[in-house]
């Protein structure tokens, strides 16, 4: 899989802003950005927070299907 090229990731389901950003090519805070974005705009990146948390969460498969919708 594409994230397993980044270095000093792990296997866990979710990842921060940061991580996402490494896998995407892009800025941390762009990922945060984007997923303050209406989800029919072409550039939103969903996400989700955990409850107690204040944190938002990118799960890699759907990270992963991103990076592989912008190879097409």
């Amino acid at each position: 899989m594409i994230y397993d090229e980044v270095e000093g990731t792990d296997d866990s389901q979710y990842l921060d802003a940061d991580g996402a950003g490494e896998i995407l090519g892009i800025d941390g805070k762009t990922v945060l950005n984007r997923s303050n974005l209406p989800e029919d705009d072409d550039r939103y990146i969903p996400s989700l927070s955990v409850s107690g948390s204040n944190r938002k969460q990118f799960d890699r498969e759907v990270i992963e299907r991103l990076m592989k919708a912008s190879d097409r």
